[in-house]
């Protein structure tokens, strides 16, 4: 396959994630936590439009895809994307609900509401400092959103996943360097 191929292949997947719409939230709140471990199938991770993992992972995504062509393709679509998930609320704090976060603090100087938006991601790194639930050997316990509670979390008491490392970790570390707080570099 040649680049030109791949290419191709990359930007149809980008146009069918920045028009992927919204998830069938309410098939959340129905389906019975056991069978969504289980098999893994929760509605909300179907859709763009909701602040949680899938949706960070899709937008570092593009936002790398961006980065590659070096211009700003996607950033009106980042803004809107951001605007309206501030409008609605954000979801709990936990690991799942900071990816987000990893794409925001490399766009942050060129997203029109900075400000506000650097708070958040300050506020964030905060949050993942000092509020996080800490396993006994002082990790970052893997706390995710509830299934059919936005709002709510689930403790997965004393356990570390891997995925922590891209949920969380890296955005702290860009935080950290961003301001050079060597506290948050270090973590």
């Amino acid at each position: 396959m040649t680049t030109e191929q791949l290419l191709e292949k990359i930007n149809l997947c980008a146009d069918k994630l920045i028009h992927l719409g919204g998830a069938d939230y309410e098939a959340d709140k129905k389906i019975d936590l056991k069978d969504a471990i289980k098999t893994g199938n929760i509605a909300r991770d179907f859709g763009i439009e909701e602040w949680d993992w899938p949706q960070g992972v899709g937008l570092y995504g593009l936002l790398r895809l961006q980065d590659y062509y070096g211009d700003d393709r996607f950033l009106s679509f980042y803004e809107d994307w951001y605007r309206k998930n501030l409008e609605i609320g954000l979801p709990s704090s936990n690991i799942n609900t900071t990816a987000p976060f990893l794409p925001l603090v490399s766009l942050l100087d060129r997203l029109s509401d900075k400000e506000r938006l650097e708070k958040l991601c300050v506020e964030r790194a905060d949050w993942l400092m000092k509020d996080l639930p800490k396993t006994t050997d002082n990790g970052f316990q893997h706390v995710t959103s509830a299934i059919g509670d936005r709002n709510g979390v689930t403790l997965h008491d004393g356990e570390l996943w891997m995925d922590t490392l891209f949920m969380a970790v890296l955005f702290l570390q860009k935080m950290g360097n961003r301001y050079q707080k060597s506290e948050w570099q270090q973590e």
